[in-house]
Parts: C-alpha cells; structure tokens; sequence
C-alpha cells in the first residue's frame, strides 16, 4: 500500500507561462514526430497566435491524405510530474505541479 502523495510544489511558486495543451489523436513514443504531424513549432506558434487551425496528417508524406482540422477551446487543466520510489516495500509518491492549462487545442474527426 503506498504512502500518501507529497506535494512538492504550490500554486503560489508557478510561474505565469502559457502553456497548452495539445489533443492529438494516436500514441506517440516521440512527442517531436507528433509535433511534426501537426505541421512542426511555427505551424502550432501561428496557430495559437493567429487563431488559426491546425492540421493533423496521419500520413504526412502522402499527398492524398485528409489532413483532420482542429479547434481550440478553453480549459482548466493541471500538469502534474509524478514520482514514485520502486525500491522500498511501501513505494512514497512524489507529486509535483509543473503548471496550468488554459486552452486545449483539439482535434475533429468531422469534415
């Protein structure tokens, strides 16, 4: 039975960085591959800046496929690190508040 979860950080000592967060469908091993299949850094830059949406392509390098359009919408989201030490009988939980979210961007499976 695992002991009880330490917080390691507060919402006071966060700083204000926009982070968002990003619906994307599929299981990545590399979030850089995922990145690239909506159209790389500027593509999601100018999608956040300019409200623009972006493409999502399946298969990137064939030119017949339908890219899936997004939509970003507001949202009250926590990123969480969580830790947990293996070694010991009772395994500790470390918990620790990396930062909030306040928009998501998703992904529609409707043309």
């Amino acid at each position: 039975m695992p002991k009880l979860c330490k917080f390691t950080n507060y919402l006071d000592d966060l700083d204000e960085k926009k982070r968002l967060c990003l619906n994307i469908p599929g299981y990545f091993t590399d979030p850089n591959q995922a990145i690239d299949m909506v159209g790389g850094h500027q593509a999601i830059l100018k999608s956040v800046t300019q409200k623009t949406p972006l493409s999502f392509m399946f298969r990137p390098d064939d030119p017949f496929s339908i890219p899936v359009k997004s939509e970003s919408v507001p949202c009250c989201g926590l990123i969480l690190k969580i830790k947990t030490k293996k070694s010991d009988a009772n395994p500790e939980i470390f918990v620790e508040l990396v930062g909030i979210v306040k928009r998501t961007i998703k992904f529609c499976y409707y043309l």
